[in-house]
């Protein structure tokens, strides 16, 4: 969406204040920002986002391990790489250890050691892909509220001629900016609001001439004009169009038609009202051109009418390089004596459309021009921006868009023309009715936005004609906002949700790491730099009595007692070795989730028969050490 909007110039939306976004999932707080600082706060949010994963992951850890060591039937393996997983740390490096693992384990290979696999691949997926969700969870859309002192709206009360032409002037600008809009328009993203049908061929009247039916309807909701309330508001537009031929009621006689011009003028009947000719030349203008005329009809107070319109293509005798088989430029099958091109025949048909407009909202229907009847759904709609609705849409968007583009309304004209030559080939009136039908689509949604470049947008001077809404009205009708590629609007949800998700994991996994109260912390006493730090410590200390004593050299004595029962009050930092004959180890007490005491003993080149060590109170054997560098040796309950 963001590829398809103009950058706006920044005078007209407000930044850095709270308001209504409009979603299709319905209104969200948001905060309008610049594009520039919508990426740096999005920077910031991913690294909060991955630190927050990271504090999970450490959770995760604590948690696996935890339940790991509780198992009762646990394998002296499925503690080793509980230990590995704890101090590996990182995902990335979980997975290296669990390969490792199951690669030399093979067989023997741990039911833990594969969740661990699973858990650690998965969590190096989150960690990688959650960041680059947080721009899409933050940016609700490209939005800002609009200003109120820049909306204008143009009085239109002033019927006379000269009136009339400044407020087109006015709205010339808005008209082009519709149809070019269809250019870049991304159809597909339309196509579920927009549609345009196929000619339906009701009848061929031979020679080429044919009468079709052509429909057409387009919705347009609160999202799309902008709107920051009144979500599941929606216009709904149905229309349709016939080939008539019966309107045609004569043409110039050809001997009354100079030789030197040779164009004969067509006389329309509309809707067979003598009353209401039109005249249909070459000299309307070089290419083919199109009028749009409404027929006015009533409308009841409560309900809308289907608003008739005719739009009359001039294009007789325009000159092609191409024969045209379309009804609406059909051409000569061979070029006159003299000329090298074809002209388009005279006594086109005529194009007798109806078009129905109407406002939906809680299974409500409200015509265009009484949106906010009393007792309706939206009564409550300020008077000004209904006021504003109902200038801009009571007419078929098509006629007045049609008028407003003049020669540049019939896609026809457009295509392939060279001088006053154009492509009759490739010329349809199909073609023409679907720009059109697209380009009303769009200038439809504009409707409210365009209010605020009108001024702006256009040559003529805008003191020239008074603004429809008073000023001190106009923050009734700024109940919207615009949609422009330089701006961002920001979730207030997400700019909240965020920082607190983080704060969250970081404490819960500072309680479980870092405080003795809490039950889970027994599980840090497998970290490596703990044990390295305490057997150190100690084997420091064993070396120094040695050289003071060099009898006892070779022979290390319980310093401290183990207490009995579980009541957890020994020292954490407790080493404790007492061994026979000539070994160099050392062991230190770990804590267990079960309330056991467990006892880590590293051994270099054991060479003694048998090895005893004090627990719960009492000493217990242990025969044949592990000769494998910082072995875990679960001991015997006391």
């Amino acid at each position: 969406m963001a590829s398809n909007l103009r950058d706006l110039d920044p005078e007209v939306y407000v930044l850095n204040r709270l308001f209504t976004f409009p979603t299709d999932n319905g209104p969200q707080l948001a905060v309008a920002v610049t594009a520039r600082n919508s990426d740096r706060i999005i920077s910031f949010y991913s690294l909060l986002v991955k630190s927050a994963v990271v504090q999970l992951w450490t959770i995760m850890v604590v948690i696996g391990v935890y339940f790991s060591l509780r198992q009762p039937n646990r394998s002296h393996n499925s503690v080793v790489a509980s230990a590995g997983v704890l101090n590996a740390k990182r995902p990335l490096d979980v997975t290296e250890l669990s390969i490792e693992y199951l690669w030399k384990l093979k067989r023997k290979t741990p039911g833990s050691l594969f969740l661990w696999l699973s858990i650690s691949t998965m969590a190096l997926v989150v960690s990688s892909g959650v960041p680059i969700l947080v721009g899409p969870y933050i940016v609700a859309g490209h939005g800002a509220p609009v200003n109120p002192i820049k909306l204008y709206v143009p009085d239109n009360s002033d019927t006379s001629t000269e009136g009339v032409l400044k407020v087109n002037s006015l709205e010339i600008p808005a008209a082009l900016r519709a149809v070019g809009g269809v250019q870049s328009a991304n159809i597909s993203d339309s196509q579920h609001q927009v549609r345009i049908d196929d000619p339906e061929y009701l009848e061929d009247l031979g020679d080429g001439e044919s009468i079709s039916r052509y429909h057409y309807s387009y919705n347009v909701t609160a999202k799309d004009f902008g709107l920051q309330h009144y979500h599941g508001l929606e216009l709904q537009v149905q229309g349709s169009c016939v080939t008539e031929y019966n309107w045609w009621f004569s043409k110039t006689p050809d001997e009354e038609v100079p030789v030197e011009e040779e164009a004969p003028v067509d006389t329309y009947h509309l809707w067979n009202d003598e009353t209401r000719d039109v005249e249909i030349s070459i000299y309307d203008a070089p290419m083919p051109i199109a009028r749009f005329i409404v027929k006015e009809i009533p409308r009841e107070e409560n309900h809308q009418l289907n608003t008739s319109f005719a739009i009359l293509v001039s294009s007789s005798s325009r000159k092609s390089f191409t024969r045209g088989d379309d009804p609406f430029y059909l051409t000569d099958i061979e070029p006159l004596e003299g000329d090298k091109f074809l002209r388009v025949l005279p006594g086109r048909p005529v194009l007798s459309c109806w078009q129905s407009d109407s406002w939906v909202y809680k299974d409500q229907r409200f015509p265009v021009s009484n949106l906010n009847r009393p007792g309706g759904a939206l009564a409550d709609i300020p008077e000004p921006l209904n006021l504003v609705l109902t200038r801009f849409l009571s007419r078929p968007k098509i006629e007045s868009l049609g008028i407003q583009l003049g020669a540049s309304a019939l896609l026809s004209a457009t295509t392939g023309g060279i001088g006053e030559y154009f492509d009759a080939s490739r010329a349809s009136v199909h073609s023409d009715l679907s720009r059109l039908v697209l380009a009303s689509y769009i200038a439809t949604k504009n409707t409210l936005s365009e209010t605020a470049f009108v001024a702006n947008g256009s040559s003529a001077s805008a003191a020239d004609v008074p603004n429809l809404i008073p000023l001190d009205q106009l923050d009734q009708i700024a109940d919207f906002v615009l949609y422009s590629g330089n701006v961002r609007a920001l979730s207030v949800s997400a700019l909240a949700s965020i920082p607190l998700a983080w704060a969250a994991m970081f404490l819960i996994a500072w309680i479980i790491t870092s405080r003795s109260w809490f039950p889970w912390y027994y599980v840090q006493g497998l970290q490596a730099t703990l044990l390295y730090s305490f057997l150190d410590e100690k084997f420091a200390h064993q070396e120094a009595s040695r050289n003071k004593d060099p009898e006892k050299s070779g022979t290390s004595t319980v310093e401290q007692e183990i207490p009995p029962n579980n009541q957890h009050s020994w020292k954490r930092d407790t080493t404790i070795a007492w061994f026979k004959g000539d070994a160099n180890a050392r062991a230190c007490i770990v804590p267990r989730i079960d309330g056991k005491k467990s006892i880590v003993l590293e051994t270099h080149e054991v060479n003694t028969e048998s090895h005893a060590v004090a627990t719960g109170g009492r000493t217990t054997d242990v025969s044949s050490p592990s000769k494998e560098h910082g072995s875990f040796l679960d001991i015997l309950p006391g």
